[in-house]
């Protein structure tokens, strides 16, 4: 009996294995453990930065309220200097106008005081009053000369004071700022969670 030979058409190939690729991307309804676990290797990288991030917002933020804290301190300093300064000089002008009415009552003895019997004035006491009159009119421009030195400390003092403001506006301005990009960061910061945790549900579902 004759065997019947089949015909052979062609030789049978094997099938490749589907090699994965850019031309052939992952089916996303069949669970991927590669896919899932680029996903997990990224989750403690994305935890690592934003810990960076607040490391940093908290680091600037300490740094501005050290400053102003600082300059506050300053700024009050300068400003008890300018008290002082202030009461001093009023304190000297009040000296100098005693001293030119003083000078005024030494000018007046100088002429009114005589002699009862000759009318012509003591020679002693017109000497010592004239004596005191000097004295008072040198010791009156020391202190004018100190009056105007604490007049040039005080407009020095007023100057720096105003600096101080100025910086010290300048820093509540920049923490103010900071403040609100602080914020908007924030904000970014919480998005981007949502977004990631809701890829990762996603990437780990059935």
């Amino acid at each position: 009996m004759n065997k019947s030979r089949i015909p052979v058409s062609a030789p049978m190939k094997r099938t490749a294995k589907p090699v994965l690729s850019e031309q052939n991307p992952p089916n996303p309804a069949l669970p991927a453990r590669g896919r899932n676990l680029n996903s997990d290797a990224r989750a403690p990288k994305t935890g690592l930065n934003r810990f960076r991030s607040e490391a940093n917002v908290r680091i600037i933020n300490q740094m501005l309220t050290e400053e102003i804290a600082r300059l506050k301190k300053q700024l009050a300093g300068s400003q008890e200097v300018n008290i002082q300064l202030s009461e001093g000089s009023e304190k000297l002008r009040n000296e100098v106008a005693e001293l030119k009415s003083q000078l005024e009552k030494y000018t007046t003895l100088e002429f009114e005081i005589l002699d009862p019997v000759s009318g012509e004035s003591l020679p002693s006491f017109t000497e010592e009053i004239s004596k005191q009159r000097e004295e008072t009119k040198l010791y009156t421009g020391k202190l004018m000369q100190e009056i105007q030195d604490f007049t040039q400390a005080a407009a020095v003092q007023s100057s720096l004071t105003q600096s101080l403001m100025a910086k010290l506006c300048a820093e509540q301005q920049s923490r103010y700022q900071f403040k609100a990009e602080q914020h908007v960061l924030q904000g970014e910061m919480e998005r981007c969670k949502a977004s990631l945790q809701e890829t990762h549900r996603w990437l780990d579902a059935p």
